[in-house]
């Protein structure tokens, strides 16, 4: 289903890494992860996360759009992002990234993660708010998104919510002219901690993140 919104142009506008003392204290106490053989591991959310072939993974996010317009918004305040996904350099079309983050969902005002992948009310609830919290990021682009539920690759493990939507690179002049590219923000809720990946990609970028990138959940 489609939720239009008439938001900002999908303008990726670099903003700085925020410090430890801008996130609520639950994100500044989660550990950092590592990145290991290919592949980021995160212990306390019991998350692995890998990347396609010839991609590459950086904590390093000076580079990085924020989430929010305002350096102190909820969004920026409420999101610890943990590390940036980078297509391989030198190729032709849009330099596709991505990033993986952690959500204070009470910060946020989320309230409870629905409980089935069956609660169509409180899914939709749990998307507007996404939507409204995530809206002046580059994954909600103006043409609105696409939501639904997908079930995770995994026993024990709740399904995650998808905003799927499309835009377009910005001109000098602020004019979304450019080639067409693909957004994409996930997030779900597993062993107690709330967390997401999001990417913006061109067509073929898209196509191999599919095919390659996965999310691995580990059930103690």
């Amino acid at each position: 289903m489609r939720i239009g919104m008439i938001l900002l142009p999908l303008l990726l506008v670099a903003g700085l890494a925020r410090s430890a003392g801008q996130m609520s204290q639950e994100l500044a106490s989660l550990p950092p992860g590592e990145i290991s053989e290919g592949a980021y591991s995160n212990d306390a959310l019991g998350v692995r996360v890998r990347i396609p072939q010839g991609w590459s993974f950086s904590t390093d996010l000076s580079n990085t759009p924020t989430l929010d317009s305002h350096p102190d918004g909820l969004a920026n305040r409420c999101t610890r992002i943990h590390l940036r996904e980078d297509a391989p350099k030198g190729k032709e079309g849009f330099p596709s990234w991505g990033i993986f983050f952690a959500i204070d969902a009470n910060c946020l005002s989320l309230g409870s993660f629905p409980e089935s992948i069956k609660d169509r009310d409180g899914i939709m609830r749990l998307t507007h708010l996404l939507i409204e919290g995530f809206k002046s990021s580059p994954f909600i682009p103006p043409s609105g998104v696409d939501w639904g539920a997908n079930p995770a690759a995994g026993k024990h493990v709740h399904f995650f919510v998808s905003l799927r939507g499309y835009g377009h690179v910005a001109g000098p002049n602020g004019e979304a002219t450019g080639p067409r590219l693909n957004t994409l923000l996930c997030v779900t809720e597993h062993n107690g901690h709330w967390f997401g990946w999001a990417n913006v990609s061109d067509d073929a970028a898209k196509e191999q993140l599919q095919k390659e990138a996965k999310v691995d959940f580990r059930v103690d």
